[in-house]
């Protein structure tokens, strides 16, 4: 997109001091930087009175931003009590660098923290004063689904982290003539949990929200956790094995064979350098139609991580296992439990939403129950030897609730302060509740099924 070196500047609910402040500092920094050029600096009036429309007014900026062809837009959102924000931390983190390259950052977000003798608090409620977003970082991202009202920018914020674009936060001092408002700040945090929470209900397919629906290429990450299906598939090889891997992706699975001794080939739609790496051989073969002539084995175990619910013709894929398998060989395969309590619950809610990952990604072609699964497996001539499961990932929906109120990810290893250590504790117990629940009814609460399937000498 060509764009000018240009800046466009919204100021709602300023007082006149803010407005001056900022332009003045705005023309300090476009003499020092190159982020804005001469003459090319663009400012609305200050818009009053937009509490109930803000997130229109937004979106009608966002696409004269999108349209004019300007670099970014800077949003100052003031009050008859703000004076003054000290912007230049925050153009520096939006500023192109030498070279011509953006900075990481697409999005920058200008925070006062509210003064309080506890760090905890004092981390969620803050107020958000000024706040910056290149013009790329709008590309595919589908802000006109936003609220026309308060909380446009919080759901901006979540939208932008779907996409894969990072959003800077920074503490900025500020001038004002009087404390900031306590019902300013709560409303901030209020906003920030509801789209927060949102996007959590969106990603785990409880409910639908378009705000959220985010096409993009989708990449499919290993699972090395100690619980995930990819670790525990790898698990169950013997060392030394002949095994192919079946969608080996980057080579993650390959990898943890190979440091067994095993000898590993691949094969995927997509060859990548990852794989090459550690596979003796990589094919790049259409699995909807088998594995092909060049593909004969014998191989001691087939690993099929995640792989079935994608084929039109998971069955077909199955049976021609048997036939580059060796006497007695293994097949282990995983994949995701339609009818897990999460997902039944969502039906009851009147909810059935495809998304980018998880049980109902969109790609799914195939949906499995523990029964359809093993006797996929069973019809097409294979012996049930064993049967593994994962787990809802408790820390991965806990964490993403969680950042809302500025709390690290990290906190789960932390166990000497007392909210994050008391979340430790919540998500450890659930887990173990979780874990004993799907042992006792798996075809319920396991979010994945995990088998290992020997070749029956019927044919």
């Amino acid at each position: 997109m060509t764009e000018s070196n240009s800046v466009f500047v919204l100021f709602i609910d300023a007082h006149p001091d803010l407005v001056d402040a900022t332009m003045k500092q705005i023309e300090m920094f476009r003499a020092k930087h190159s982020l804005i050029a001469e003459d090319e600096v663009h400012k609305t009036s200050t818009i009053k009175g937009v509490e109930r429309g803000i997130g229109l007014v937004l979106k009608r900026a966002m696409r004269s931003l999108l349209e004019e062809k300007h670099s970014l837009m800077l949003v100052l959102e003031g009050d008859e009590t703000l004076r003054r924000v000290e912007l230049e931390p925050l153009l520096n983190k939006l500023e192109k660098n030498g070279a011509g390259r953006h900075r990481d950052e697409y999005a920058v977000k200008a925070y006062q923290r509210r003064k309080t003798s506890a760090p905890v608090v004092g981390g969620i409620f803050r107020r958000l004063v000024a706040w910056g977003i290149r013009s790329e970082a709008l590309e595919g991202i589908p802000f006109h689904r936003n609220t026309d009202g308060g909380g446009f920018q919080e759901q901006l914020w979540e939208e932008l982290q779907v996409a894969g674009k990072r959003v800077a936060e920074i503490e900025v001092s500020v001038s004002r003539s009087e404390k900031p408002s306590l019902s300013q700040t709560l409303k901030h945090f209020f906003y920030s949990t509801s789209a927060r929470s949102k996007r959590v209900a969106h990603e785990l397919g409880l409910r639908w929200f378009g705000a959220f629906d985010i096409n993009g290429p989708v990449s499919y990450p290993a699972k090395p956790s100690p619980v995930g299906s990819h670790s525990r598939l790898a698990a169950m090889v013997a060392p030394g094995s002949t095994a192919l891997d079946v969608g080996c992706g980057q080579g993650y699975m390959a990898s943890l064979l190979k440091d067994k001794g095993c000898v590993v080939d691949g094969v995927d739609i997509h060859i990548s350098k990852g794989a090459e790496k550690y596979c003796r051989k990589v094919w790049r073969v259409d699995l909807e139609h088998g594995y092909g002539p060049h593909i004969k084995g014998p191989y001691d175990v087939v690993l099929m991580g995640d792989v079935l619910e994608h084929l039109r013709n998971p069955a077909g894929l199955v049976r021609d296992s048997r036939r580059i398998l060796a006497p007695g060989g293994l097949l282990l395969c995983s994949t995701g439990n339609v009818a897990h309590w999460f997902m039944r619950l969502s039906l009851l809610l009147g909810e059935f939403n495809y998304t980018p990952k998880g049980i109902l990604d969109r790609t799914h072609i195939h949906l499995f129950t523990r029964r359809t699964f093993r006797s996929l497996l069973q019809d097409e001539g294979f012996a049930i030897q064993s049967e593994d499961l994962s787990l809802l990932p408790l820390e991965e929906i806990f964490g993403k609730i969680v950042s809302t109120a500025q709390v690290d990810s990290s906190c789960f290893d932390n166990k000497n302060s007392g909210l994050k250590s008391s979340l430790v504790f919540t998500v450890d117990r659930a887990r173990r509740m979780q874990h004993a629940l799907a042992r006792k009814l798996p075809g319920l609460f396991a979010y994945q099924i995990i088998l290992a399937a020997r070749k029956r000498d019927m044919y």
